[in-house]
């Protein structure tokens, strides 16, 4: 076994061995950061059906809260984790050609970061939380490599966060039901939109007017219209208030999670209240929050 199997073996047994949230964090902290030079790492557990954040570092408070208001409900990374209990980055869930285009991009990169990989903490046959990272650097997608590494930690996760759950120390948290497989899910054509009539129909989502939407996005007002046309003849409405709803409720018409295709195209849910887990939680400041 040479130098870089060594360490990477010791790292997983750390992982694995934790007995506290504070010691598992700082080692799955550490882990990622070396074998994939990612900085930033959330961890999450679910409960009540919501994701609950359980330790964070290197990430802002304003992105926490985004998250927690409901960003979650329409992340590709989330939703391909439970669909199919296997790691995966935003850039290759969403397609290279749209990742700039689309809401998890954008609500990424305002915090600094081009990059986010993700995969499922586990226990038994349960899929109870998910553990991501995120990359600063412009340019360096994920690797095949990458994704390999974040499996392992998040399988030594997994055995950390089930030793956790039988001792007690994690006593806040609600087991879900098994996993069950995802049922198969064909999008319909008209969902494949280009980066610019995707543009507009999210800002149609989140209520703004046409020149609010024309001045984001660089366009004219007309052209706003025309696209507003265009989105209406493909879904079927003939107003701005059935569009806007038809495409905020376009994620949520299938019971079961699955892997995006394309650009986002929801809005941002209600806010929602933060349900944590009563353990203690760390943020950017590697401080305990009360």
């Amino acid at each position: 076994m040479d130098q870089v199997e060594s360490r990477m073996a010791e790292q997983v047994v750390a992982i694995a061995e934790s007995r506290s949230v504070e010691t598992l964090g700082r080692a799955v902290s550490l882990a990622i950061e070396q074998r994939t030079g990612s900085l930033a790492i959330g961890l999450y557990l679910f409960k009540d059906a919501c994701p609950a954040l359980l330790f964070s570092s290197h990430v802002d408070e304003g992105m926490l809260d985004s998250y927690d208001s409901g960003l979650w409900r329409s992340d590709p990374i989330l939703n391909h984790v439970t669909a199919t209990g296997c790691c995966g980055d935003g850039e290759t869930l969403v397609g290279r050609d749209h990742w700039q285009h689309s809401l998890s991009f954008r609500a990424i990169s305002q915090w600094g970061f081009h990059y986010n990989l993700g995969g499922p903490i586990r226990c038994g046959d349960r899929i109870v939380g998910v553990l991501y990272t995120a990359r600063e650097q412009e340019g360096f997608s994920y690797t095949t490599s990458d994704r390999l590494c974040m499996d392992l930690f998040c399988r030594a996760t997994s055995l950390a966060i089930s030793s956790l759950i039988d001792s007690g120390a994690l006593s806040g948290l609600e087991m879900p039901p098994p996993t069950k497989p995802a049922r198969q899910y064909s999008p319909p054509a008209t969902e494949f939109l280009s980066p610019r009539l995707a543009d507009v129909a999210i800002g149609i989502c989140r209520g703004q007017t046409n020149k609010e939407i024309a001045r984001e996005i660089g366009i004219s007002d007309q052209t706003v219209k025309d696209h507003l046309a265009i989105l209406c003849r493909r879904l079927g409405v003939n107003n701005r208030t059935r569009l806007a709803a038809r495409l905020a409720t376009r994620l949520f018409e299938y019971e079961a999670p699955r892997v995006l295709t394309k650009p986002d195209l929801v809005a941002m849910p209600a806010v929602m209240p933060r349900t944590m887990i009563s353990v203690t939680c760390t943020r950017r400041s590697a401080s305990p929050r009360n």
